[in-house]
């Protein structure tokens, strides 16, 4: 779902302006998808005493990036002149941590 995600927020910042009205819906329904599987897969990697921690501290890390410090970047961007570009930077970091996640070994269950 983040590689899909990442597609089409970089689509976003490189479409034409006729395909801007549906990605702009697609992009933040498939965005949601990520997080049901984000979760569990925070809880499998975690030591079973601390996957409360993991959630607690993974929630605010994630909206401080989220709703912070990437809306001021592609603000910044757009000061610059290339809110576009802001918004492709974006859908290649969404993309990064999809092939990260690929990495990602969850251990067998016990």
């Amino acid at each position: 779902m983040l590689l899909l995600t990442g597609l089409i927020t970089v689509l976003l910042g490189l479409a034409p302006l006729s395909w801007i009205i549906a990605l702009v819906f697609l992009q933040p329904a498939l965005a949601v998808c990520f997080f049901p599987a984000g979760f569990a897969a925070l809880a499998q990697i975690s030591p079973p005493a601390a996957r409360n921690v993991a959630i607690s501290f993974a929630v605010p890390c994630g909206f401080f990036v989220g709703a912070g410090l990437t809306p001021a970047m592609i603000g910044m961007l757009a000061d610059a002149g290339s809110f576009k570009w802001g918004i492709v930077l974006v859908g290649g970091f969404i993309i990064s941590g999809g092939l990260t996640a690929l990495k990602l070994r969850i251990p067998a269950r016990r």
